[in-house]
């Protein structure tokens, strides 16, 4: 888990999508700036910006004569630590079941997302505590955005639209 002491509007969660734009610099001039001024912000500690294993998982599936800059790049976000998601099981010690709330948040999401990735980044951004998902997932993720939130407390964004939210610390 991340650190939990960070207010959650100071926390972001870089998805898959947004690593993939400044690695291939594909994305308009004003989203590849607001991704240096994210980056930026995390290095001099005015956000705490926080990934998770399925953006490894997402790498290692990019052809393999384009994974290189990806994974230079994953080096240089290693100082990002990672938003390891909560349990979601249902039983408890002994194998006894129990009320889980990560397992209906998890349903709830399931139930909202289709793409098994996707909902993997809202579980550990929720469960981790973190306010924002910035991505560039405009067909999974950005056009259930009102969707996420009400289920999972995260707001899905680009990157220009973090650093407009009134609640950015940058």
């Amino acid at each position: 888990m991340v650190d939990a002491e960070a207010g959650t509007s100071r926390r972001a969660y870089l998805d898959a999508s947004a690593i993939s734009r400044i690695v291939k610099q594909d994305a308009i001039a004003d989203e590849l700036d607001a991704l240096d001024q994210i980056i930026a912000g995390h290095r001099d500690g005015r956000l705490q910006l926080v990934r998770s294993r399925v953006v490894h998982e997402e790498i290692r599936k990019v052809p393999a004569e384009h994974r290189k800059k990806f994974e230079d790049l994953d080096l240089v976000l290693k100082e990002i630590p990672l938003a390891d998601p909560g349990p979601r099981t249902r039983l408890g010690l002994w194998g006894a079941p129990v009320t889980n709330p990560y397992r209906r948040l998890w349903e709830q999401i399931e139930a909202t997302l289709k793409d098994p990735p996707d909902r993997e980044h809202v579980y550990a951004a929720a469960t981790n505590r973190v306010r924002f998902l910035i991505t560039f997932d405009r067909k999974t993720i950005l056009n259930k955005r009102k969707a996420v939130q009400d289920v999972s407390g995260v707001i899905t964004v680009t990157a220009v639209e973090f650093l407009r939210h009134p609640e950015c610390p940058l």
